[in-house]
């Protein structure tokens, strides 16, 4: 964990150790799918505009940002190559919250009542056609108007639940799995977890 990433916690700390509550706030990047640069090597560009770079290939979103609204319905994503994105993004954010955890595990005292609050949002991804065909379901009239399930059948539309299932469930199941080793000893100590998911994609999510 950076230097300025201590510090964060331990100003928030202090905040809230005067209390018999302790409030830790978990908000992170943006989904796994579409937060970083896939580092594997790029071995062929599945969409025109997905250029080969040396050894960093494109965000899922720069694939979504190569079609246009002529043929976006039928555009395809390589999703194995998906797949090495996501892994590899998912390595990144659970050593975020491992380091995070093992800070926030010296910071408790036993006995403490201690509430982990799952605060991300996202899976919106900017790419140019997407913004567009959102605001013809959304907001479209008449002619204008699109069936939003025209995007749930396409490749693009299964990109972006998967987005939402990353900020919803996925990264607050994460929470609580490396949280574990904190919740035991502190409940074993007489101190009340919680945990609580409020992401603005899904539903509220609650844990004891």
């Amino acid at each position: 964990m950076p230097a300025h990433g201590h510090r964060a916690l331990e100003q928030a700390w202090r905040l809230h150790s005067r209390k018999r509550w302790s409030l830790i706030l978990i908000s992170f990047s943006p989904p796994a799918t579409v937060s970083r640069k896939c580092q594997s090597d790029w071995q062929s560009s599945v969409h025109a505009g997905a250029k080969r770079r040396s050894g960093r290939g494109p965000t899922p979103t720069d694939l979504l940002a190569a079609m246009t609204l002529e043929s976006w319905e039928q555009d395809t994503l390589d999703w194995d190559y998906i797949k090495q994105c996501r892994d590899i993004a998912t390595a990144r954010f659970t050593n975020s919250l491992s380091q995070v955890m093992a800070v926030l595990d010296g910071m408790i005292a036993d006995g403490r009542n201690v509430f982990f609050a799952h605060t991300m949002a996202g899976g919106i991804p900017k790419a140019k056609v997407f913004l567009v065909v959102a605001n013809r379901i959304y907001k479209g009239r008449g002619p204008r108007h699109m069936s939003s399930q025209a995007l749930l059948d396409s490749d693009m539309g299964k990109l972006i639940l998967q987005n939402f299932e990353e900020v919803s469930a996925i990264t607050f199941q994460h929470l609580i799995d490396f949280s574990a080793a904190i919740r035991e000893r502190v409940e074993a100590s007489g101190g009340q977890p919680r945990s609580r998911s409020d992401a603005r994609r899904g539903p509220e999510q609650r844990h004891r």
